[in-house]
């Protein structure tokens, strides 16, 4: 096989293997742009043409997509991982719960900010925020190494992965 055939092969493998990284990364890379766009827009959301009820809705459908792609994760993907992967096991639902205790002092303070504008604060906002944004983004990106392509090939042959339902 000439050098041309083995880089072919070669990136073909890491397709494979870093699969499951690629796809958790794109909903990560969201949930963070989501993230800090309500945070640093909290208190100049009009500067984007919303009002306060449609910036309101809007900061409420960040926990309404993550908490779904965290019940899909449980549900789904963890159990199939956890086979082989132990952090899958215990560590990201762990995680997974610690973040949700947390965020829903969030949904509760924007429910009641939908039901009574005049109680919005974007400084109090900010503040229920900073509570799980370290817990969140440490675990997005723990998630994330565990599904590095490198750490995939210690628990996962290719055909696995290949024939893996995600």
């Amino acid at each position: 096989m000439c050098d041309k055939d083995n880089q072919r092969e070669k990136e073909i493998e890491d397709r494979i293997f870093y699969r499951l990284h690629h796809s958790m990364k794109y909903f990560h890379d969201h949930f963070a742009e989501q993230f800090f766009d309500i945070y640093k827009y909290a208190d100049c959301f009009q500067s984007k043409d919303y009002t306060l009820n449609e910036f309101i809705r809007y900061s409420l459908s960040f926990t309404s997509f993550l908490h779904k792609h965290h019940s899909i994760e449980e549900s789904f993907l963890f159990p199939l991982l956890a086979k082989k992967m132990p952090a899958f096991a215990k560590d990201r639902p762990d995680e997974h719960a610690a973040i949700f205790a947390k965020v829903q002092h969030y949904d509760d303070y924007l429910k009641e900010c939908k039901r009574n504008e005049g109680l919005y604060d974007p400084k109090k906002l900010r503040e229920i925020m900073d509570t799980f944004k370290d817990i969140l983004f440490h675990h997005m990106n723990a998630e994330l190494e565990c599904l590095e392509g490198g750490n995939m090939k210690r628990y996962w042959t290719k055909e696995e992965l290949l024939n893996f339902p995600f």
